[in-house]
C-alpha cells in the first residue's frame, strides 16, 4: 500500500518537473546521447546528471505507458520516510554543488 503511495509521488515529480530517476528507467537514443557527451562518469547521480544535460540541450521526454519494476530493497530497509528525506537531501547537496564523492559517502553511509 505505502509503495503504491510512493509511485504516485514520483510519478508525480517526474511528470511536473521531468526529473526522472535512473530507477525510472530511462531510454535515451544512442545519438542524443553521444550528442549531450554520454552518461557522466561519477560516483553516483550520474541519472540526474543525465536528464539535466537533456533539458539543457531541449531533448524531449516521452513517459513509457509500460511499468519496469526496481528492487524495493532500500526502501524495505530504511523506511519509506527516512529514504525518501535521504534522497531529498542528497539532491539538494548535489544543487548546491557539494563533490560527488562526498555524496557518495553520505548515501552509502561510509
Amino acid at each position: 500500500y505505502v509503495y503504491r503511495i510512493l509511485e504516485f509521488f514520483v510519478t508525480l515529480r517526474t511528470k511536473l518537473f521531468k526529473l526522472p530517476y535512473g530507477d525510472q528507467t530511462i531510454f535515451i537514443k544512442k545519438d542524443s546521447l553521444v550528442k549531450i557527451g554520454g552518461i557522466a562518469k561519477i560516483p553516483l547521480l550520474e541519472d540526474i546528471e543525465l536528464i539535466k544535460r537533456c533539458k539543457k540541450n531541449r531533448l524531449k521526454f516521452y513517459f513509457s505507458r509500460y511499468h519496469s519494476i526496481t528492487s524495493p530493497r532500500r526502501w524495505e530497509k530504511m523506511g519509506v520516510l527516512k529514504t525518501t528525506l535521504k534522497n531529498l537531501f542528497i539532491l539538494i547537496l548535489y544543487k548546491l554543488g557539494v563533490d560527488e564523492k562526498k555524496i557518495y559517502k553520505i548515501y552509502y553511509n561510509n
